[in-house]
């Protein structure tokens, strides 16, 4: 199949990685080369957005109606360390 009528290319994204996970499921020994170059395209400016918005979300989560339960009291809220440490794990 040349370019012009590529299959893959007709793909939705999440039909893309419907391919991958196939793939990686067939053939485990590609998920190790993959891995790599999925963080190869995660920057570290990426990572430091996605820092940011957990930092924002879990500010302005604080004294909301919805962090607390039905009797009234707070629930224990992530710091924000232990998030950022969650992320960079995840990454």
């Amino acid at each position: 199949m040349n370019r012009k009528t590529s299959a893959l290319d007709a793909l939705a994204p999440h039909e893309k990685a419907a391919v991958l996970e196939h793939l990686l499921t067939a053939q485990p020994e590609l998920r190790e080369p993959a891995e790599a170059f999925a963080v190869s395209l995660i920057s570290d400016e990426d990572r430091s957005a996605v820092a940011g918005d957990v930092k924002d979300a879990l500010s302005r989560g604080r004294g909301s109606p919805r962090s607390r339960s039905a009797g009234g009291s707070r629930r224990q809220l992530p710091t924000h360390r232990s998030m950022i440490e969650f992320i960079r794990g995840a990454c």
